[in-house]
């Protein structure tokens, strides 16, 4: 996913094929913007953060996707380190332990993040885990506010297990049968 600034106070441009995310990130950057910042920004660093403080993701073996935006100088490239963190959800049961790199282009604004879920046959609540920015280069700062994100994974299972799965989407009648 690609932003790109068209110079100060000028605007943004999506340049894929997803509307959706410069009007989430014109939503984030009001709400941002309106609160009184937690990071000051006097040197023309970029500030890096995530754009949302939380998202939802089946479990299902999916994915849980997140953005990352960058505000301030993008004139230079940026590489910021984030990785996964056990909450609720338990890295090697409910989802895929990670750490890694996004790169941020010179001009570039937005960056994409991908947790991958794991499959479950049992029921559980919903889980949760986090996903932390943990430093960036080049002079960019990033926003303790929003450097983590929380992923929700919302369970897909039949309560309490999926072993009358069958007869408890076959109605009353089918439940009767087992009873």
């Amino acid at each position: 996913m690609l932003f790109r600034s068209e110079g100060p106070g000028a605007g943004v441009r999506a340049e894929d094929d997803d509307p959706h995310c410069l009007e989430l990130m014109a939503d984030s950057w009001a709400r941002n913007t309106s609160q009184q910042s937690t990071i000051s920004n006097t040197d023309s660093a970029s500030i890096i953060q995530f754009m949302k403080a939380g998202v939802y993701a089946l479990e299902d073996g999916g994915a849980a996707d997140m953005i990352v935006m960058r505000t301030g100088n993008t004139d230079a490239a940026t590489t910021v380190t984030w990785q996964t963190e056990d909450s609720s959800a338990k890295a090697g049961v409910a989802y895929i332990k990670r750490s890694a790199h996004v790169k941020f282009f010179p001009g570039q604004v937005c960056a994409s993040i991908k947790v991958a879920t794991m499959p479950s046959s049992q029921w559980s609540p919903t889980l949760e885990c986090k996903v932390r920015l943990t430093g960036a280069d080049n002079g960019a700062k990033i926003n303790p506010r929003f450097a983590t994100c929380r992923v929700r994974m919302l369970n897909q299972s039949v309560f309490p297990s999926t072993k009358y799965q069958h007869e408890v989407k076959g109605g009353e009648a089918a439940i009767d049968e087992i009873s």
